[in-house]
């Protein structure tokens, strides 16, 4: 883990780069915080863990710099994250291009080529999309972009997904196709 701390002030000669990031279509000024490979894990408030992630680089940015509000937000590259049932079911193992985290990591945004998968009893369940939303104290996603699931010779594609992690439950919202290969 590597961690650097930047300090900017905004300028009013301030121009961004043409790749800037942008959060809420504005742009942003620069991180108070920069890290390279970071590693984190949550922990729910038993003690049991919740989920962690790694990423090529996270960014940390406040919208009042030294001082921390629920406006605060992080921003990450090439994410990959676990999300942890604690109820004996496996993990989902999701990666994306790019992660969105609140202030506090109870919601993450993951964005670009989204994978989630799961592993059990030699199955596997995979879901891809561009955009997942994880709100994960309450073990929730959600996406209102195309959805393709496969598992097992079926694939099944629709527009919008909920997805109850605890409960081991998926739900397409519309335009709902699927395809089921017979294995003999």
């Amino acid at each position: 883990l590597a961690l650097g701390y930047m300090g900017f002030q905004k300028t009013s000669s301030h121009k961004a780069p043409a790749n800037a990031i942008t959060h809420n279509n504005e742009l942003t000024d620069f991180p108070v915080s920069y890290m390279v490979k970071p590693t984190t894990k949550h922990y729910n408030s038993d003690g049991q863990l919740q989920f962690e992630f790694t990423a090529n680089n996270m960014r940390h940015y406040q919208q009042t710099p030294g001082r921390s509000s629920s406006e605060d937000y992080s921003l990450l590259s090439a994410l990959d994250m676990v999300l942890h049932n604690n109820d004996g079911q496996p993990p989902w193992y999701i990666s994306a291009e790019i992660g969105h985290g609140n202030f506090d990591g109870s919601i993450i945004t993951l964005k670009g080529q989204v994978k989630a998968i799961r592993q059990e009893n030699n199955s596997t369940i995979e879901i891809n999309t561009d955009e997942l939303i994880v709100q994960t104290n309450s073990s929730y996603a959600n996406t209102n972009k195309p959805v393709t699931i496969t598992a097992q010779g079926s694939k099944i594609e629709g527009i919008g997904m909920e997805v109850f992690l605890k409960e081991n439950r998926l739900k397409l919202l519309q335009q709902v196709q699927s395809a089921y290969q017979v294995i003999r």
